[in-house]
């Protein structure tokens, strides 16, 4: 019976092993890094992801308290705490994205969950998932930077800009559009058509370049010379240049207002004759 019992005991130990091994080599093997600190904050796990991404390898970081060692800024320390405190409070977990730093001091963005582990019905600690978000924080970042220089390069241009929809709506305009029509951005983006601000003698033919551009970008004139209606009904002389926006069925307008240019020309002429 005894050794029966010794056999049984050692299957169970046996099993036991097994089991731990293979969850330690899933966690040891994870693309993503884990971390497990207790209530205090001093590590007691970290896998291998996290020593590759960081530099920091296990056994300066093992019995370290977390918030001490140089991974987090104070103001990242101070959303991790808030966040610790909160969720041992019961509040649902929530995806952070924050700033980690290597051991070489190259900063990395990462999101972080935490999960909270129990014992015997207490949090006893902190299991802690990062997720490398650099290159899409960096992309991001690149976006947003790219995207604030062409927007100033749009509202700087000596001409009226604007982007026009398929269906003839203006979706955008910079400031010279705006002087040239009369109109404010809040009474024409998203709102006015741009055949409402064209001479009705041109019109027709403007509208006939518009559908057709959509089907060959090349068969219209890409510039040419209409009359402009403004918000005040005085008839002005624009010249325009346009094209395709690619990948997409909107236009991107420019205009300059030549209509004094084309007073002069009269003037010139009749005082010629």
């Amino acid at each position: 019976q005894l050794k029966k019992e010794m056999e049984e005991r050692r299957h169970a130990e046996k099993i036991l092993q097994q089991s731990e091994d293979r969850y330690r080599n899933f966690m040891e093997s994870a693309p993503i890094g884990l971390c497990i600190v207790d209530l205090e904050g001093g590590i007691q796990y970290v896998n291998r992801k996290i020593e590759e991404e960081s530099g920091w390898r296990r056994d300066e970081l093992i019995g370290k308290n977390g918030f001490a060692v140089g991974f987090f800024d104070d103001e990242t320390m101070q959303l991790l705490m808030e966040r610790l405190d909160a969720r041992l409070k019961g509040a649902p977990p929530m995806i952070l994205n924050i700033p980690v730093f290597c051991k070489n001091g190259k900063k990395l963005w990462v999101e972080v969950m935490t999960t909270i582990l129990m014992e015997d019905g207490r949090p006893a600690g902190v299991q802690l998932v990062f997720v490398d978000n650099t290159d899409r924080v960096n992309a991001v970042k690149a976006l947003i930077d790219s995207e604030k220089r062409y927007r100033a390069i749009f509202e700087n241009v000596v001409s009226g800009m604007a982007i026009l929809d398929e269906d003839t709506t203006i979706s955008v305009a910079n400031a010279e559009f705006v002087k040239i029509t009369g109109y404010s951005r809040l009474e024409m983006e998203d709102k006015k058509s741009w055949t409402e601000i064209v001479a009705k003698d041109d019109v027709e033919k403007m509208k006939g370049y518009h559908r057709i551009r959509r089907i060959d970008h090349n068969l219209p004139p890409r510039s040419y010379e209409f009359q402009l209606i403004d918000k005040d009904g005085q008839i002005k002389n624009v010249y325009l240049g346009i094209s395709m926006i690619p990948g997409t069925k909107k236009s991107i307008a420019s205009i300059v207002d030549v209509t004094e240019l084309r007073k002069t020309e009269e003037a010139l002429r009749k005082s010629e004759e």
